[in-house]
């Protein structure tokens, strides 16, 4: 027996059905947008038959080859910046909360809420972050969680993503901190909530000055010099311990 009745279609990732004649009206009947996906006007990539639903355009990645779905003129993605200055040594903590009126006034806003935090450390240092509080509650569009940072201030260039955390089946938060370096002296994070869930992050970041030839260390706020420092018997990397990994003897 089918779920939903005669002339009905199920909306996808929810118990939902809409009406068959509700399809391509312009009305989002489902929390995703299914009702609207390849109609006439959906956004349309230059590299691609097919085109996107709302949900993949201004989302801050780049579904189209060419990346006019992210594009600067379609997106306003710079208009909606947060910039946090970084003090070397000493940590900048981020608390963010669903809600706010903030109103981007593109396609994916329409099911998410974006905040795009862009930091910037003195020359010379290194971003590193700690994620160190997330939660959400569920509700349709509990899927769309995504957190990500990364090098540079751009999310929407993949390549330079270092940390990824997304929406999962079976968790409803992430107390145990998280941490990694952002590679650079700028570097973003880019937090969205999806419409219509309560959903927190508490994350902090600080600017690590090292002293050459000396580096950060990927997962842990220290430095180590890569060519003397692995797999000497001692952690320099205090956190993550990636310097004494397999090496000869590890377990």
């Amino acid at each position: 027996m089918d779920f939903c009745g005669e002339d009905q279609d199920k909306c996808a990732l929810v118990e939902t059905c809409y009406d068959a004649s509700d399809k391509c009206d312009g009305i989002y009947d489902c929390p995703v947008g299914i009702d609207e996906f390849n109609c006439e006007g959906c956004f349309g990539c230059s590299d691609r038959s097919d085109c996107l639903n709302d949900v993949r355009v201004c989302d801050f990645y780049k579904d189209c080859s060419g990346g006019e779905d992210e594009s600067e003129s379609l997106c306003k993605h710079s208009e909606f910046i947060k910039n946090v200055q970084v003090p070397t040594g000493d940590w900048v903590t981020i608390d963010q909360r669903s809600g706010g009126d903030e109103n981007r006034n593109t396609p994916a806003s329409y099911f998410k809420k974006f905040t795009h935090y862009v930091f910037q450390g003195e020359p010379g240092t290194t971003l590193f972050m700690e994620l160190l509080d997330v939660t959400w509650s569920d509700g349709p569009l509990v899927s769309l969680f995504e957190i990500s940072a990364g090098a540079g201030d751009d999310p929407t260039n993949a390549a330079n993503i270092t940390y990824y955390l997304a929406h999962g089946d079976n968790e409803a938060s992430i107390s145990n901190s998280r941490n990694n370096s952002l590679k650079n002296n700028t570097g973003f994070a880019m937090i969205n909530f999806p419409k219509g869930i309560h959903a927190s992050v508490q994350l902090r970041v600080t600017a690590i000055a090292c002293e050459s030839p000396e580096s950060l260390c990927f997962g842990s706020p220290h430095c180590m010099d890569r060519a003397k420092d692995i797999c000497n018997g001692k952690y320099e990397c205090v956190y993550s311990q990636e310097d004494e990994l397999k090496c000869d003897g590890a377990s």
